[in-house]
């Protein structure tokens, strides 16, 4: 399954969560005792045990103890989403579109075709604008993250500027504006 936050893709089906966990001996202390009760062990499809704070629109949180090591494991990586939408994508008929004013071409690459192109890999640190949230005096609206909304990971894919050239960005452009397959559950902006 390879799953993305707000503005990616989901291949694969979400499936209803895993058996839960009750211990909250995972969590940092000073989160409110709410999120300390709602806060549980529990395993999406191809995941370890993550700790969920909310199942849809699904965030879960990676337990402390796998940001240890350099790289975050990738079944240990936080899963954080903005919208309770989440698409389910058929990676053969899946296309990536680019073009536009500010191109002077298009074209519509498949995902083989978009893996076929040369890649680089950049080691880098994701991690969640609201990481610690749940730690803030006073508290805050949002997902109550602890500490676990950020990985490490070797980033690997074909460079946004290739895929500009290719389709002959203008000079004068000024903007990239990127969509998603992801959308607000009561119907998609128009």
């Amino acid at each position: 399954m390879l799953a993305a936050w707000s503005g990616g893709f989901m291949l694969g089906s979400a499936a209803a969560p895993g058996a839960a966990g009750a211990s909250t001996a995972h969590m940092p202390s000073g989160l409110a005792a709410g999120t300390l009760k709602e806060a549980v062990l529990d395993a999406l499809p191809g995941k370890r045990p993550l700790i969920k704070l909310s199942w849809r629109p699904p965030n879960y949180e990676t337990p402390v103890e796998y940001l240890r090591t350099q790289i975050t494991p990738n079944d240990a990586f936080f899963v954080r989403y903005h919208l309770s939408d989440i698409p389910t994508i058929d990676a053969a008929a899946w296309r990536l579109a680019v073009g536009g004013d500010g191109a002077g071409g298009s074209f519509e690459l498949t995902l083989d075709e978009l893996k076929a192109m040369p890649a680089v890999a950049v080691v880098a640190v994701n991690q969640c604008a609201g990481n610690r949230r749940g730690l803030f005096t006073p508290h805050v609206p949002g997902v109550e993250w602890g500490y676990g909304a950020m990985g490490c990971a070797a980033w690997k894919g074909v460079r946004l500027k290739d895929l500009l050239d290719r389709a002959g960005i203008k000079k004068e452009a000024v903007e990239i504006v990127l969509e998603g397959a992801d959308g607000p559950v009561s119907g998609r902006p128009a």
